[in-house]
């Protein structure tokens, strides 16, 4: 019992330090987690069936390993989310299902690990980005009177960006400002 709570220890001093293995980082060990909550998945009429599809199939094609892990509230209480990510050599992790109160989604303020939540979010945390169904932002920036076009989901939309900025400009009015965002690529987060 005392090399396991002294294993936890170090365990959790090394997260941390913002210690990462050196196994994590070769390419024949790079491993990614799908953390499930309050969400069915294994049977293909399930709505997470095509989540967690999509994310390994995605995944595979960038030699990635992907595990999915069914978690509860009890098993996040007894591991911390940096911590769990370590011990296991997980590069980083996509959490569905999980809510807003869950212990995990507290921890992830502060985490390092690069983590992409579903339907949730976390403000000011360069290593979390979220995917998400509500338009919240869409919302607020129409509250600040912009307009925000998505041109895709997929790492395509660079394709579109010079285009659509050039036709805006051309058919909107000289008042109203365009301002195209910086290309980002999903797999520079994971």
């Amino acid at each position: 019992m005392a090399t396991i709570k002294l294993r936890q220890m170090v365990l959790d001093t090394a997260v941390e330090m913002g210690y990462a293995t050196k196994r994590s980082k070769k390419v024949e060990n790079r491993k990614l987690a799908i953390f499930i909550e309050n969400m069915d998945y294994e049977p293909a009429t399930q709505f997470g069936y095509e989540i967690v599809l999509g994310f390994k199939q995605n995944a595979f094609r960038h030699n990635w390993d992907v595990t999915v892990i069914p978690v509860t509230p009890a098993f996040q209480l007894a591991e911390k989310y940096d911590t769990y990510m370590l011990k296991n050599g997980f590069c980083g992790a996509f959490l569905v299902g999980f809510a807003l109160h869950d212990e995990w989604m507290k921890q992830l303020d502060h985490t390092t690990m690069p983590t992409v939540l579903f339907d949730n979010y976390i403000k000011k945390n360069p290593n979390v980005a979220y995917i998400g169904t509500d338009n919240y932002e869409g919302i607020d920036a129409a509250a600040q009177g912009m307009m925000i076009i998505d041109a895709g989901h997929y790492g395509l939309e660079h394709i579109f960006m010079d285009f659509m900025e050039g036709f805006l400009k051309e058919k909107l009015p000289t008042d109203i400002e365009v301002v195209k965002m910086a290309v980002k690529f999903p797999a520079v987060v994971v």
